[in-house]
């Protein structure tokens, strides 16, 4: 009799231990559904709100008005929020703590607009200290779980189809991607000789790669705007990566301008105009026309996310930008 209780104690052990993974799995599903719960709430307070006792004059906030405030459609900000949203969750409701979706939403709206914190707490209604508090966690959130997105893996097949995408469009062979560096306004934090850049404003320089679907592959936001941008690219984990052997496939380039002149193997550059053969010219055109798809990124990002074309802070917030595009 005594033998056969060693067994059933076992067996109760395994049930407890199945019990507590089963509750633990109904309190996740629990707190997600109070994320949705609340992000409804506020998505209906904002798609149709009244003055008190006034029945005839009514607001709502379409889907397109929505996106146009915050760049982001509902659904997307939804699928967001259920994402991050357990990052920057207040334990408690009292002092009129901010839900989570008010701080979704006021943070997508300050990266939206680049306007004053003041503005954006005000669009949902916290006070401009409790809004700078809130982004900012909310900018460590996106950081921390989704810095995933933008990367450099990939099979060899999913790079052979960029290649292929790049040479039905413009006849060139083995083209994976296009990179190219822009300025991104800051704030002057030190000399300027270092962070001004030759357009004559404080900035950071942003270098970003990206593939033939408009994919940012990656990108480099940490070095003054007076560094060159083929300093800054000799200077970053994607020329490393390539001095130590990497490659998408045999033979596989990515574009760049006259700025990327014998950085090293990987990159194609466009040389200066008088130093264009007659004979090359078809070729250097197709080049210039395949690389200004990180062009026309740069633009999408710098017309989605109006913060970047204000002085920026830390240089994070571009990185996020990026993250989101």
């Amino acid at each position: 009799m005594d033998i056969d209780i060693i067994p059933n104690i076992d067996n109760l052990d395994e049930l407890d231990q199945a019990d507590l993974q089963d509750l633990e799995e109904l309190r996740q599903t629990a707190q997600n559904s109070i994320l949705r719960l609340n992000f409804y709430m506020l998505l209906r307070r904002l798609r149709r709100t009244r003055s008190k006792r006034r029945f005839f004059s009514r607001r709502r906030f379409y889907d397109n008005q929505f996106y146009q405030a915050f760049g982001f459609t509902p659904t997307e900000c939804e699928t967001l929020l259920i994402r991050i949203g357990h990052r920057f969750q207040r334990r408690t409701k009292t002092n009129y703590a901010l839900r989570t979706p008010e701080i979704l939403m006021m943070s997508l709206r300050y990266l939206r607009t680049g306007g004053n914190f003041w503005n954006s707490g005000f669009f949902i209604g916290p006070s401009r200290q409790s809004a700078n508090a809130s982004f900012w966690e909310f900018i460590e959130a996106v950081n921390a779980e989704l810095n995933d997105l933008i990367t450099l893996a990939g099979t060899e097949e999913e790079w052979m189809h960029h290649a292929t995408v790049f040479y039905e469009q413009h006849r060139i062979s083995n083209v994976v991607g296009a990179i190219d560096g822009s300025y991104i306004h800051i704030r002057n934090i030190g000399d300027a000789t270092v962070w001004f850049c030759r357009k004559g404003f404080a900035a950071i320089n942003l270098t970003m790669m990206v593939d033939s679907s408009k994919q940012i592959r990656f990108i480099s936001c940490r070095w003054p705007g007076s560094l060159h941008d083929s300093n800054v690219y000799r200077n970053t984990g994607l020329a490393q990566m390539v001095r130590d052997g990497w490659e998408p496939f045999p033979g596989a380039v990515i574009l760049g301008d006259s700025a990327y002149q014998g950085v090293d193997r990987f990159v194609l550059p466009h040389p200066r105009e008088n130093q264009i053969r007659p004979y090359q010219r078809n070729f250097y055109q197709a080049n210039k026309n395949a690389r200004n798809i990180v062009e026309r990124v740069y633009g999408e990002l710098k017309g989605k996310f109006g913060i970047l074309s204000r002085r920026t802070g830390p240089m994070n917030l571009s990185i996020v930008t990026c993250i989101f595009h």
